[in-house]
Order: structure tokens, then C-alpha cells, then sequence
């Protein structure tokens, strides 16, 4: 455990837990009966689908991918998201699962 925190998100309190697992970052957010309604876990880019692979690498453009997290929502894959770094800025791009831009 890296790190927990209450927050408020939209108006309703939740929990968000930073874990560490096996060298890659995991989050958590809970609301308060328990349940866990959204997860941001680092994944390779090598793992991912060629479509958001593909699209990744164009929206990031001359940037370097230094982070890429796959955000569930009620437990299923809302969508990947990455972080580039073009000269000393770092900047989150999303895409879909299929590799659409978001």
C-alpha cells in the first residue's frame, strides 16, 4: 500500500487506495458501502491491442509514452490511458478499448 485517501467525487465521498503490485501501480476508488467503482492499473504498451497501440502512439505524436493504465468502471474496461512526455510536458491521452480517440 502506497498510499489511502478520502476524497470527495461529485458530491459522495469514496476511498482511493495506491497500491504497488509487482513493480506496477494499481488504484483504487471505493465508495463508501465497500463496492470499488473505478480502477486505473498500469499495463505495458506491448500488451495492449494493435488498434490502441496504434492510436496511442499517433495522439502522443513526437511525445514518449512514459505510462499507460487501463481505468475500469464498475468493473468493466472504460478505457486506456497514457501519459507522454514532449519536452519536460507531461500530458494524459485516452482512447476506447477499440482504440478509438476519447
Amino acid at each position: 500500500v502506497r498510499g489511502l485517501s478520502k476524497e470527495l467525487d461529485q458530491g459522495k465521498t469514496v476511498y482511493e487506495a495506491e497500491l504497488l503490485i509487482q513493480g506496477k501501480s494499481k488504484d483504487m476508488l471505493i465508495d463508501e458501502t465497500g463496492a470499488v467503482i473505478e480502477t486505473e492499473e498500469q499495463v505495458a504498451l506491448n500488451s495492449l491491442p494493435a488498434a490502441v497501440r496504434t492510436a496511442l502512439r499517433k495522439a502522443a505524436g513526437k511525445g514518449r509514452i512514459t505510462l499507460v493504465e487501463a481505468v475500469s468502471k464498475n468493473g468493466a474496461l472504460a478505457f486506456y490511458e497514457a501519459h507522454v512526455n514532449t519536452r519536460g510536458k507531461v500530458t494524459e491521452i485516452k482512447v476506447s478499448p477499440d482504440g478509438q480517440p476519447l
